[in-house]
């Protein structure tokens, strides 16, 4: 809701400054989790996870990033907006799903690595003991990671062909392109 009334009120694609990159990829976040909860619907609780982490997000986005809908600078007036921040949205939302998993596969390896030692009715109450094996937890953090890596290597090429089409510079040490 938040994606379309910004794109609604701006009149245009929503991601034109940090506010919008950020609440659009806490959308695509949760598109994306939630489009990988068939395949794996044993993964369906650390669903608490993923809305704590976009809280924290969206807080951030509200609290510090906000800033009213306005018109796209012209430099920014591009068909490179829509293929240089998609990329870079949908790599950012991959790549917080395999750190996530990363988070996760360390917290499941201890629990692992420790359970044997632990009381029989101590080690089902633990959180490392709800979550999936670390070997699970591994391989999707890799897929994730090997999908969005080269992704991400994409969006800053787009970027860089952008702003040398835009500000005749492929780089110029901005803090957002750095």
């Amino acid at each position: 809701g938040a994606v379309l009334t910004r794109g609604i009120s701006a009149e245009r694609p929503p991601w034109g400054n940090m506010y919008e990159f950020t609440v659009t990829s806490v959308a695509a976040l949760l598109v994306i989790w939630v489009a990988m909860l068939p395949r794996r619907p044993e993964w369906r609780d650390l669903g608490v996870l993923v809305v704590l982490f976009n809280l924290l997000l969206l807080g951030v986005a509200v609290l510090v990033l906000y800033t009213e809908s306005a018109e796209l600078v012209p430099a920014l007036k591009s068909y490179w907006l829509w293929i240089h921040v998609t990329a870079a949205i949908i790599a950012s939302a991959v790549f917080t799903v395999g750190s996530l998993a990363s988070v996760l596969y360390l917290v499941r390896e201890r629990y692992e690595r420790r359970g044997a030692s632990l009381s029989p009715g101590g080690a089902q109450d633990t959180v490392g003991a709800r979550l999936p094996s670390s070997d699970q937890l591994d391989k999707v953090a890799y897929q994730a990671i090997a999908f969005a890596f080269p992704l991400w290597f994409f969006a800053g090429v787009a970027g860089a062909i952008w702003a040398e089409d835009a500000w005749g510079r492929y780089w110029g040490w901005d803090p957002k392109e750095t």
